[in-house]
């Protein structure tokens, strides 16, 4: 049970990485974007960062989404198990029997973790539409400075 709960955790906290990696690239481009601009109308080229396929990042955006979602459950089914496991326990053994204080920790342990794994998650996807809708911006500048 607690490998489980170990391999999950891994799981879930390698795909928040990935995903705090994706949305510091999306911060990059959008910056260098920005920067573009405001050279450009100071009359300075700079070179134009080369085309990237931007379905082929949202789409594995996406995917990571999904994958930290999965993650996300299966963490949860990991400490209802541990939970109903513990219910167990104490219908058998008094509720200051030591295992029974070890698991009612690690359970707590678990259950604060999986908050703050949601949370960054959350503020991740928020950050990310903050970036999508910062980029939305700067290219409408780009272009309306192009057709002037």
């Amino acid at each position: 049970m607690t490998q489980s709960v170990e391999s999950t955790s891994k799981v879930q906290t390698d795909l928040l990485d990935q995903f705090k990696a994706t949305v510091a690239n999306k911060q990059k481009d959008l910056n260098d974007l920005k920067e573009e601009n405001d050279l450009s109308e100071k009359g300075i080229y700079k070179e134009p960062k080369p085309f990237k396929s931007v379905a082929a990042e949202n789409s594995q955006i996406e995917a990571l989404k999904v994958q930290i979602a999965d993650a996300n459950a299966s963490m949860k089914n990991e400490i209802a198990k541990l939970t109903n496991l513990y219910n167990d326990r104490l219908k058998k053994f008094p509720k200051d029997d030591p295992l029974n204080k070890a698991y009612l920790e690690k359970i707590n342990e678990l259950k604060a973790a999986q908050l703050k794994m949601e949370s960054e998650g959350a503020a991740l996807i928020a950050d990310l539409e903050r970036i999508k809708t910062g980029t939305e911006i700067e290219r409408k500048r780009r272009i309306k400075r192009a057709s002037l």
